[in-house]
């Protein structure tokens, strides 16, 4: 990935393994640019293992420096609890884009 390059908010979408299998799983995550570098790993380990997979990653600023305490409880626990809740809506809702038109029939 280029982190330099990336900026909260921003959204990047990943297919990996075999390009042109349907993806067998699909991976959402939230990550900071803290984060970079096990993401790079972790889509490096997707690919090498093969099976098709699609990897949606939204980006975020970092919520707090581990090194400096506790949280900001007002501020960026309730912030990041949000984005959290987004990430899994939005998944959420193309988990059901992608059912068979038989399991979306009343």
């Amino acid at each position: 990935t280029s982190r330099s390059l990336l900026c909260a908010g921003c959204q990047q979408s990943y297919a990996v393994g075999d390009a042109g299998a349907q993806p067998i799983v699909h991976v959402w995550l939230l990550a900071s640019k803290t984060y970079g570098h096990l993401v790079d790993r972790m889509l490096e380990t997707l690919a090498a293992a093969g099976d098709a997979a699609h990897v949606h990653i939204r980006w975020a600023d970092d919520m707090r420096d581990a090194s400096q305490g506790e949280w900001d409880f007002a501020r960026t626990v309730f912030g990041f609890n949000l984005r959290k809740l987004l990430v899994l809506h939005e998944a959420h809702l193309e988990s059901l884009r992608h059912l068979p038109s038989s399991a979306t029939a009343p």
